[in-house]
């Protein structure tokens, strides 16, 4: 896994002032439950206050404690002005969040219009 993301006119607004080698791009799996929460709480705590994207192009579901988890991250780094993107492309991560009444905590980016 490459722990930088390429920064381009496609990125997300938060990030384009952000020198590439300070940006962290982690993938989430398509699970984000259990031992996969796990796995992003370290990820996240080793890396606390580091601007970084979180990529769930891949994501069909999320725990609630995947979600909480998210939440808090999102929060903390919101506070200390420091950019953290949770890509959704294909909207799974915003229906999930949305299921578990937490969409209004966390701002998605890069979203695809979705079919009503």
């Amino acid at each position: 896994m490459s722990d930088t993301v390429n920064i381009d006119s496609e990125a997300p607004t938060e990030l384009l002032n952000t020198p590439e080698e300070n940006v962290l791009h982690y993938v989430l799996p398509p699970n984000v439950m259990h031992d996969a929460v796990g796995e992003l709480a370290e990820f996240i705590l080793k890396n606390a206050g580091r601007p970084m994207v979180l990529d769930g192009s891949s994501v069909h579901q999320v725990g609630s404690q995947g979600a909480q988890l998210l939440a808090m991250a999102t929060r903390s780094w919101a506070e200390e002005d420091i950019p953290f993107v949770l890509q959704d492309p294909n909207g799974s991560v915003g229906i999930c969040l949305q299921d578990l009444g937490l969409s209004d905590f966390i701002e998605l980016g890069a979203q695809e219009d979705q079919p009503q």
